[in-house]
């Protein structure tokens, strides 16, 4: 089964995770963050994308402790960064950018591997409102191919990677109405990386199955209750098989898995307001999936931790900056605990949240 990032085994006692912050500032509005070594020295470095005319990436090389240098600012050569997905998609052994807006163009940045890159742009020709991207290799050939929201045609653009740092023409399915997040994830257990999608009018999540050749069988939704503006994948109750969590307006709406990519009925655990993106991953080392939201009305985290079996304990809420909108998970200071890093629209940087393993403070727990 492929479950991408996410941590199994780990045990520790169950007060876990308790979050200091440090802000770091970028020189506009940030809609998006990723997390890679793109400098080549084995330390987790950030990459937030500024969602202004400038269209610049902010470089934030980790220092392995936790902390991070000043950005170094790379153009993207699209102005209003909307996502940006990491991979290597020229198979050189470094990590490549591919960032979006909510137009028409690409942007591809091949990594020099020191921290610089190299830039070129795609066309997307069946696109006119590129959303939210995920990367996989759907069609079993060893190499990250790209799946892309066409928001305002209700529709997911599927486009193989040659292993260059170009893409083949894109293939288009639909799903319903204002397609927000996408992540690919096995849902069926044939070892090939399917696709789901919040769809945020239509009220739903979009299940598309991977026919094993990297073309999608026909969209079955779901229904949620309230507007699915994000997802995400995990086994949540430890039977093997990648369950979903959909961020709606006040809440994460739980669907699960029965083992062959059909999903039972979404079950909903209140958050802060507007959640704008969530993750899943273990994040008090405890061997169970959690779940992370970024509240845009609410500025703050939500986290729901997993009982294993399918259900979560009431969320918990942790500051960060204002109108937040996506969020990054990974070990920042290389001690095996997970950290956060949140891409905040409203205050112009990104809050680092690194886990110090303390004992929770007694908090008021929602209900």
């Amino acid at each position: 089964m492929l479950l991408p990032f996410l941590a199994f085994g780990l045990r520790v006692h169950a007060q876990c995770p308790d979050y200091a912050r440090t802000n770091y500032s970028v020189s506009g509005p940030t809609r998006a963050i990723a997390v890679g070594d793109f400098n080549g020295d084995g330390k987790l470095d950030l990459l937030a994308g500024i969602n202004d005319a400038s269209g610049d990436l902010a470089l934030f090389i980790g220092h392995g402790d936790g902390t991070f240098a000043a950005p170094v600012i790379t153009a993207s050569g699209i102005p209003f960064v909307w996502s940006v997905v990491v991979g290597d998609f020229n198979r050189d052994g470094k990590l490549d950018v591919i960032a979006s807006n909510e137009g028409t163009v690409l942007a591809v940045l091949l990594g020099n591997g020191d921290g610089t890159f190299t830039r070129s742009k795609v066309t997307v020709d069946e696109a006119d409102d590129l959303y939210d991207l995920t990367v996989a290799d759907f069609n079993g050939d060893g190499i990250a191919d790209l799946a892309m929201l066409v928001s305002n045609a209700n529709k997911v653009s599927v486009r193989f990677g040659r292993g260059d740092g170009t893409f083949g023409t894109g293939t288009l399915y639909p799903v319903e109405g204002v397609p927000r997040g996408i992540v690919a994830a096995d849902f069926n257990g044939d070892g090939k990386y399917d696709l789901a999608v919040s769809n945020q009018s239509g009220r739903s999540v979009s299940v598309l199955l991977n026919k094993g050749d990297g073309t999608f069988a026909p969209t079955t939704s779901y229904p949620i209750n309230g507007p699915a503006n994000s997802v995400a994948a995990g086994d949540f109750n430890h039977d093997g098989k990648a369950d979903l969590a959909i961020g709606t307006s006040s809440s994460v709406a739980i669907l699960l898995n029965h083992g062959d990519g059909t999903f039972g009925a979404a079950v909903e655990y209140a958050t802060g307001i507007s959640v704008t993106a969530l993750a899943a991953a273990d994040l008090d080392r405890n061997g169970t999936i959690d779940v992370v939201t970024a509240n845009q009305s609410t500025a703050n985290v939500s986290i729901l931790l997993g009982q294993g079996d399918g259900t979560f304990a009431s969320a918990f809420d942790d500051t960060v900056g204002t109108t937040p909108w996506r969020i990054a998970i990974g070990d920042f200071k290389g001690y095996g605990r997970l950290d956060l890093a949140v891409a905040n629209f409203g205050s112009n940087n990104v809050s680092v949240m690194l886990d110090q393993c303390v004992p929770l403070k007694r908090r008021a727990a929602r209900h």
